[in-house]
């Protein structure tokens, strides 16, 4: 559902479900992969909740997730080795799921829409 390409052009952040077992559980992940090379940079997950959006900051220093439902955001900060953290910070409180997120120009602030009817 949803797809973000960093700044510089040279990675791409994927939504990804995987479906397991005889209940047809999901499991949801973000797949960030290289442009150029096609490799995977980074596998971050199992998350909580299905992504509905993703957008990198313009500096490409942060990662962001809209969830589904009412699992609010994940935030993560690009590590010196080139791949994003394994421990986001959560934003939660939200009544609906996150289907809009955008960074400012300055990278500094985020702007989220959720169905909850509220802009944050």
């Amino acid at each position: 559902y949803a797809v973000a390409l960093s700044p510089d052009g040279r990675l791409v952040a994927t939504d990804s479900q995987y479906k397991y077992g005889k209940n047809g559980d999901v499991e949801c992940f973000i797949y960030v992969f290289d442009t150029v090379s096609g490799e995977i940079r980074n596998r971050i997950g199992p998350l909580p909740d299905l992504v509905r959006d993703l957008a990198f900051s313009p500096d490409g220093r942060f990662l962001a997730a809209g969830l589904f439902r009412q699992n609010g955001i994940r935030l993560w900060t690009k590590e010196a080795n080139g791949s994003f953290g394994t421990s986001p910070s959560v934003g939660n409180g939200y009544g609906a799921g996150v289907f809009g997120l955008s960074f400012s120009p300055d990278g500094k602030r985020l702007a989220t829409a959720s169905m909850d009817g509220l802009v944050r």
